[in-house]
């Protein structure tokens, strides 16, 4: 199966922070991130990528699953980062709790496996 690699967001995150890396490299075959310069030296900003090759349900539940993800840590404060650009991803339903690769959050379904 090759690869079909989308861009589903932008996020900026304080400068420094390897949050997006860490999840990236945590499911490699399924997420992606590309750093992306900007003037603003306090953020660093990435393009996030999620493979779609098993499928558009498969690829849309993992893109909702890592935005849900991210939001969430953003609302806790627990990483200072904001969602540029993909908050349709949010807004678009319910992540299929049918299928355990791609629901849920990232880290959740992680530590389980």
């Amino acid at each position: 199966m090759h690869p079909e690699w989308r861009v589903i967001a932008v996020v900026d995150i304080a400068a420094g922070k390897r949050l997006l890396p860490l999840i990236c490299d945590a499911e490699p075959d399924i997420f992606r991130c590309s750093w992306q310069s900007i003037d603003d030296r306090s953020w660093d900003r990435w393009e996030v990528m999620v493979n779609f090759a098993a499928g558009e349900g498969a690829g849309t539940n993992a893109s909702r699953a890592l935005l849900r993800t991210l939001q969430r840590l953003a609302e806790l404060h627990a990483v200072p980062l904001r969602i540029v650009d993909g908050r349709e991803w949010l807004d678009s339903g319910a992540a299929a709790a049918d299928d355990p690769r791609t629901s849920g959050s990232v880290f959740r379904r992680r530590r389980a496996g």
